[in-house]
């Protein structure tokens, strides 16, 4: 929930991209998200995929994981862009073939959307 990253979102929402969640995370923190709502928001948002690693049996940079996000999309990897904050699932994705971008500012990332002409 980094402040300007939603209106990112929205904006590739806007001009057709499909996105998607590919998350580490715990069976206590899916309830708590089911629970507040956050699925639901994000979804409206336009996040209609989303991998839980709890839910599926595998975590990032595993990739397992990043097999299986492709596979619910139906996409190959050269057909996707990856946007994580950690380094080493940047890696894991590019050894797949995926455009990966390393968040650290929703300016720069902009910036990295830009060079790519996906913004």
């Amino acid at each position: 929930d980094v402040k300007g990253t939603w209106k990112i979102a929205s904006e590739l929402k806007k001009r057709g991209f499909r996105l998607a969640i590919l998350s580490n995370t715990t069976p206590p923190h899916v309830k708590a998200n089911r629970k507040t709502g956050r699925f639901k928001r994000l979804r409206k948002l336009g996040f209609k995929t989303v991998v839980l690693s709890c839910e599926v049996g595998a975590r990032k940079p595993e990739s397992k994981i990043y097999k299986i996000i492709l596979k619910k999309l139906k996409l190959q990897a050269k057909e996707c862009v990856f946007i994580d904050d950690r380094l080493e699932n940047i890696k894991a994705a590019k050894k797949l073939g995926i455009k990966a971008i390393h968040f650290q500012t929703p300016k720069q990332l902009r910036k990295d959307l830009m060079k790519l002409k996906l913004l």
